[in-house]
């Protein structure tokens, strides 16, 4: 695809993008989401400055100067600019740290600028100039530059949120730049003179400014303190906006050449060249250490057993794993997660599952536990083995809530299958874990009305992920009645997200009186959720939860929708 291609393509996809994030807030104000999914159900700053630049005109003049108004509506008395507004009109200002981000009232400047060039609206500006310069004034400046403070890091510029740069800061301070500048072009356009000179003289101060995070290799640094690294976006921003003259643009421009292939991989920028990580984070990760999200999943295309003839080599790697105890990561995340939720561990499927799941599949299981059962059961054995190791570490761990697998599902696991390989394996693994005090659950999302006597056998604590219809097969009042002792941690239908919003909280209303008074009960979503369904099924079910779940739930509850 030649370059003119590439960019018709582009401009048609931006377009698109940008008609499917739209929706109304409940003023009647189309709010413009950052992506397409509805995932972020708010009018963000910079999100809406950069659709306004980088379409010019697309969005109807007057749809842009209303959302431009609700975001300078909610700013605060300090000129703190709004990081987003969501549909019911409420502003949020933070975003990590407990100061705002250092870009907002930059993009709410340019905002302006764009109404102006794009519709030749002056008007915007003209009645909230006074509001602007009073946002720019809210910045934390150090000699001329964005300066965070080291004792208490924030969130800068907004794509760089969770970086904890400090001391000058590049990108919000190219950022104030421009935004000077364009204050001086919009004043000069109301005729107001000598405003206009006052903010090209800031213009001026900030250019002169930015000479003390140049490297003097061809890029600029993110920051003079934390993360004083090349930063490849605001190098490549500082000859965007002319901050730069022509010898220091060619040198941005032949740095940015040689690190080409360390900085561009699969249509994506890096913030850093490669090999470059941040320095610093405002949630810590340590080196190799798990974070709380992964990107993208997994799925199985090809089972380590195919035959029997795979068994050896099996058993020598189950014989040849070695568990050693891995306390600190659990201790640094349940940290970082203070009061806001609790943390699980995950030590891994009973034996009969792990072959199933991770080993063989179902059809290869099903064949060879029919042609050589002996070898089945001599895996289940020793994996039980290991597995009975690898509790004992997790029993002494400081983790207070254990999961022992294991996605059941009786259209998998028939009820013999349960009592004879899944039964025996759960009260050990629960006996040597209750010893150390530990609350023990099992992850069972499947349908579970055949196997329903079974598990209220086991001596687990919960079963989690437990799904009432329409996703299992097992209503939620017959699963208590089966698991007297048990907590019954649910799921809430992922296919019930996919409903109109009445139909998700109707749904939430008639499960709320299934289940009264609720004790025992814990609702939450331990499944998949389509994307373009999960904000709006979330706070639906959420409200709802609010609304109505509060203990004792007394029925019926459909009479106060």
């Amino acid at each position: 695809m030649g370059l003119e291609k590439s960019l018709e393509w582009i401009v048609k996809e931006a377009k698109r993008l940008v008609d499917k994030s739209m929706v109304r807030a409940s003023d009647g104000t189309v709010l413009f989401r950052p992506d397409g999914g509805g995932n972020y159900n708010a009018l963000w700053t910079r999100d809406f400055c950069y659709m306004l630049e980088g379409l010019p005109g697309h969005i109807a003049h007057d749809d842009a100067v209303k959302a431009y108004f609700l975001i300078l509506r909610s700013q605060r008395e300090d000129g703190t600019i709004p990081d987003r507004v969501d549909a019911d009109g409420k502003p949020y200002y933070n975003v990590l740290g407990t100061s705002p981000p250092t870009d907002n009232p930059q993009f709410a400047v340019k905002i302006a600028w764009e109404i102006w060039r794009s519709y030749g609206d002056i008007a915007p500006f003209a009645q909230t100039s006074s509001m602007l310069r009073k946002a720019l004034r809210s910045l934390p400046l150090k000699s001329d530059l964005v300066w965070i403070d080291p004792s208490s890091p924030h969130s800068a510029y907004g794509f760089t949120d969770c970086i904890a740069k400090t001391g000058g800061e590049l990108f919000s301070s190219l950022l104030l730049y421009e935004a000077h500048v364009k204050m001086a072009e919009l004043y000069r356009a109301v005729g107001e003179t000598v405003e206009a000179r006052m903010h090209e003289a800031e213009a001026r101060r900030v250019r002169k400014a930015l000479e003390r995070l140049w490297s003097g290799e061809g890029y600029f640094f993110a920051a003079s303190e934390d993360c004083m690294q090349p930063d490849v976006w605001g190098s490549a921003y500082s000859v965007w906006i002319g901050v730069v003259d022509i010898q220091r643009a060619l040198e941005v421009s032949r740095w940015l050449s040689s690190k080409f292939n360390r900085i561009v991989k699969w249509g994506q920028v890096r913030h850093l060249p490669e090999p470059c990580v941040w320095e610093k984070t405002l949630t810590e990760v340590k080196p190799g250490a798990r974070a709380l999200q992964f990107p993208g999943g997994s799925w199985t295309v090809e089972y380590p057993v195919k035959n029997a003839d795979d068994i050896e080599a099996l058993r020598f790697m189950i014989e040849d794993t070695i568990y050693e105890p891995d306390y600190e990561n659990y201790v640094r995340i349940k940290e970082e997660l203070g009061e806001d939720g609790i943390v699980t561990v995950w030590a891994d499927y009973t034996p009969l599952m792990k072959i199933i799941v991770r080993y063989m599949g179902f059809r290869t299981f099903a064949l060879m536990y029919r042609k050589n059962r002996d070898a089945i059961e001599d895996l289940i054995n020793i994996l039980d083995e290991s597995f009975s190791k690898m509790y004992r570490i997790i029993a002494d761990s400081p983790a207070e809530i254990v999961r022992v697998g294991d996605n059941i599902d009786s259209a998998l696991i028939s009820p013999n299958l349960f009592e004879k390989y899944c039964l025996p394996y759960y009260n050990k693994y629960t006996d040597i874990l209750h010893e150390k005090g530990k609350t023990v659950i099992s992850h069972m999302d499947g349908r579970l009305k055949t196997l329903k006597n079974l598990i209220g056998e086991t001596k687990l604590d919960a079963i989690e992920a437990f799904t009432p219809p329409p996703g299992g097969d097992l209503p939620p009042s017959e699963a208590k009645e089966a698991w007297k002792d048990k907590v019954v941690w649910m799921n809430f239908p992922e296919e019930v997200f996919l409903r109109k919003p009445e139909e998700i909280r109707s749904f939430t209303i008639r499960l709320l009186e299934e289940i009264a008074p609720g004790k025992g009960f814990i609702i939450s979503v331990t499944e998949d959720i389509h994307p373009d369904h999960y904000r709006k099924g979330i706070e639906t079910v959420t409200e709802t939860l609010c609304k109505y779940g509060g203990l004792p739930i007394n029925p019926p509850l459909a009479g106060r929708l």
